[in-house]
């Protein structure tokens, strides 16, 4: 969706993590949103939280359902 509403995967932008007391952790830059997606879905799969076929079958359903929406209820704004 956020491809979609940006106007493309094609982003360049950079990730943080912090602790709960908000000190940073790790900092990553990504050049495509679909770069962090990838790494998001991995960190599920290593953190034992679900297996690659979940991932692989996420990946797919969810863009169909992002496009979907997009297409059919998303409606530039307007000032009235």
């Amino acid at each position: 969706m956020l491809a979609h509403v940006l106007g493309g995967d094609a982003q360049t932008f950079a990730a943080t993590w912090y602790t709960a007391a908000g000190g940073i952790v790790f900092t990553q830059p990504y050049t495509s949103l679909f770069q962090l997606a990838l790494d998001e879905a991995h960190s599920r799969i290593w953190g034992g939280i679900h297996y690659r076929f979940d991932i692989e079958g996420s990946q797919v359903s969810c863009t169909q359902v992002a496009e979907y929406l997009f297409d059919n209820f998303m409606r530039p704004a307007h000032d009235d």
